[in-house]
């Protein structure tokens, strides 16, 4: 069986839609994404959208999902997503430090025969969402953890596209001692800030004169899920778009739905479906509510 629809998926997954109603894809294959904005701006309606409409990929067993959860239930919600989840402190940095061990076996298993990987269920793209990246980098209490898991984390950033490791940060406080490797994300996406200054902070120098008004977005449902995305090496100027409101009823429905397929040794695939195929029909509502 072949995976096209799948593989295509990971290089145009619709996450939003724009002020003309047309819809804002994200490519997560090759990517890291920053997400940044204050309490109630929405964030994570972009992170559980990327997952959602990844369910088909996941389900045919191209992506792996794992989750660190500092706050314990924005990620926990959808706990059958993760093949790896965290919501301790010295949880957070081994799983951390497991995938960065993952991802450096597989770039040795690529040496000297490909620069790039194809994801396959032997070899799937591997999506990390830290929910609260600033808790990793300055705000966890033991030095030593924090130092393992800023270490992990940069490690991931600088050599994780090539082999297929996407990091997924989503952040609170975008000031600088926050998060001193925001310039390693390619896409950055900016939802509501308290301040024009943030601005640039988040998405980069000029986005702010080039239109990135997140600092002008409604406080509250007005303005959950509304942010300005740039892809810094696809984009010139920041879009505007908003994220679907993603209900714990609706993760927890879309996972029942979609029955998984067990991955079995190098390429062994068996299909728990009876029909022997895979279901790739999911399209979420997009609303505001």
């Amino acid at each position: 069986m072949g995976f096209e629809p799948e593989l295509a998926l990971l290089q145009a997954v619709p996450v939003a839609k724009d002020i003309d109603g047309r819809t804002w894809h994200m490519a997560i294959e090759g990517q890291h994404v920053f997400i940044a904005g204050r309490t109630g701006a929405g964030k994570n309606s972009y992170t559980w959208s990327l997952v959602l409409h990844l369910a088909p990929a996941w389900q045919a067993g191209l992506v792996r999902f794992y989750g660190c959860d500092p706050k314990k239930v924005e990620l926990s919600i959808g706990r059958g997503w993760w093949d790896g989840y965290a919501d301790t402190d010295e949880g957070m940095v081994e799983l951390l430090e497991q995938c960065v061990s993952d991802m450096q076996a597989r770039l040795n298993q690529m040496q000297g025969v490909a620069r790039a990987f194809t994801p396959s269920p032997a070899t799937p793209l591997n999506v990390i969402i830290l929910d609260e990246m600033a808790y990793l980098s300055v705000y966890m209490p033991d030095k030593k953890l924090r130092e393992r898991a800023d270490k992990a984390v940069r490690t991931l950033l600088s050599q994780g596209r090539a082999p297929g490791y996407a990091v997924v940060a989503v952040l609170l406080d975008p000031r600088v001692e926050a998060c001193g490797y925001r310039n390693m994300f390619p896409l950055r996406i900016a939802g509501g800030l308290n301040e024009a200054k943030q601005v640039d902070m988040v998405l980069g120098e000029g986005m702010l004169e080039a239109g990135a008004l997140s600092h002008q977005i409604p406080v509250g449902k007005a303005g959950a899920g509304v942010a300005y995305v740039l892809d810094a090496e696809n984009m010139m100027k920041p879009l505007m778009v908003r994220s679907p409101r993603c209900s714990d009823e609706i993760i927890q429905r879309v996972l029942e739905s979609m029955p998984r397929r067990a991955v079995r040794g190098s390429g062994d695939v068996k299909d728990e479906q009876p029909d022997g195929q895979v279901q790739a029909n999911y399209l979420l509502t997009y609303r505001v509510e």
